[in-house]
């Protein structure tokens, strides 16, 4: 699901994220349960489900399945990941969210552990291994 975090007041950053007055459009499965629960009680912060509007302001479509540009952001995280190394993979053997939407730049925002987990395992299907 798909919420909108909002600053209360100028920028404020958390968990390598920064927030402004406008708000980040996140999902929520992208975050651990203690992330998001330090995110939820942060005074400074904002956090609300995303509104259809919420997302279209932020060039998102209500369903990111449907969005025409997926297959094209799929490809750029196919990339991502395989130019990972060791130290850019969790403990569970996955790709790190973060990593990749620092590796993805803006286009960082729109992806979301599904995705990234979709790719993964295409990937991995293929041949490929996690390095190190």
């Amino acid at each position: 699901m798909s919420y909108l975090i909002k600053a209360v007041r100028g920028r404020f950053c958390r968990g390598g994220t920064c927030y402004d007055a406008v708000g980040t459009i996140v999902e929520r499965d992208d975050f651990e349960p203690k992330e998001w629960e330090a995110l939820e009680a942060e005074p400074l912060l904002h956090v609300a489900k995303a509104r259809e509007e919420d997302l279209v302001r932020a060039g998102r479509s209500p369903d990111p399945e449907a969005a025409p540009q997926r297959e094209a952001l799929e490809l750029k995280l196919d990339e991502a990941i395989r130019s990972l190394d060791a130290a850019g993979f969790g403990k569970d053997g996955r790709p790190a969210l973060p990593a990749l939407r620092k590796l993805l730049g803006d286009d960082g925002a729109r992806i979301n552990a599904a995705m990234r987990d979709r790719v993964f395992d295409r990937i991995t299907a293929g041949g490929f291994t996690v390095p190190g």
